[in-house]
């Protein structure tokens, strides 16, 4: 499921002083856009940033589309009824935020507070085939926690109001507790990419097959299992998107031009 085919791949590098992480594909009015978590070593915060990809398949440069005075990453994107959302990590804040594009896609607006008082990490909505939404959310049990278990909710719209999943926790065990990506379809199967956190953070991804997907019951399978190794000179690697026509992935990796070492593994090991 994760072959990858170096001479089809490209690869992103930020600028000095950067890393960019999560990355989310959509694809809106005939063309593919890349949001993303631009993280700044010097304000010490995560923006949402995207590119748009160009006709010969290379990518426009970087632009911040969502800066808080708080941090921002894994920027869940998504369509429904006409209109472009976001849900951004906002742990940072408290909150699980929902944003709308009014001016796609640089202008973004906060159209409600899914959650407050909450330690949510790499939340995912998924829209499922009953035509409910559905949320995948790790909530940390305390203040000193930066995330736990994995919590379920639904609603019968992206807005909410969200009722918890009557068997939550889904799961508490390190290799599927983090979301890695947006839910998605592959040869008529459901797959939930989660994080392998169980040695370090970013570890690996994990493919999940989604056997049971209802208000009664969560049920899912690993079935595949995504390393470093399929990004030359990566150490750790810890989203997965796809469409159709791509799948992007983020990956750790240090160059001799850096000077940022000590900084990415402060942020890679302690943020989350």
């Amino acid at each position: 499921m994760f072959e990858t085919d170096p001479a089809a791949s490209s690869r992103i590098t930020p600028p000095r002083g950067h890393f960019f992480a999560d990355p989310f594909l959509l694809t809106h009015a005939g063309s593919k856009f890349l949001f993303f978590e631009d993280y700044d070593h010097d304000l010490g915060k995560g923006m949402v940033a995207f590119m748009q990809q160009r006709s010969d398949g290379t990518w426009t440069p970087a632009q911040t589309v969502l800066e808080r005075d708080y941090h921002l990453s894994y920027p869940c994107v998504f369509a429904d009824g006409g209109e472009v959302y976001m849900v951004p990590e906002t742990s940072a804040n408290h909150t699980i935020e929902l944003y709308r594009a009014v001016g796609f896609p640089h202008r973004w607006e906060l159209d409600s507070v899914l959650m407050r008082d909450v330690k949510a990490a790499d939340t995912t909505l998924h829209h499922a085939r009953d035509g409910r939404w559905c949320m995948f959310t790790s909530l940390a049990p305390d203040a000193a926690s930066y995330y736990g278990p994995l919590h379920l909710f639904w609603a019968a719209s992206p807005r909410g109001p969200w009722t918890p999943h009557r068997a939550n926790p889904i799961s508490t065990d390190g290799l599927r507790t983090r979301s890695a990506g947006a839910l998605f379809q592959r040869d008529g199967t459901l797959y939930r990419p989660s994080q392998d956190c169980s040695a370090q953070y970013g570890q690996a991804v994990i493919m999940n097959r989604v056997d049971e997907l209802s208000e009664a019951s969560y049920r899912e399978t690993p079935v595949d299992r995504m390393t470093a190794a399929t990004v030359d000179g990566a150490l750790r690697v810890h989203t997965f998107n796809c469409d159709q026509d791509l799948e992007v992935r983020d990956a750790l990796r240090f160059t001799p031009r850096s000077n940022w070492r000590a900084a990415w593994r402060r942020r890679w090991e302690g943020r989350r």
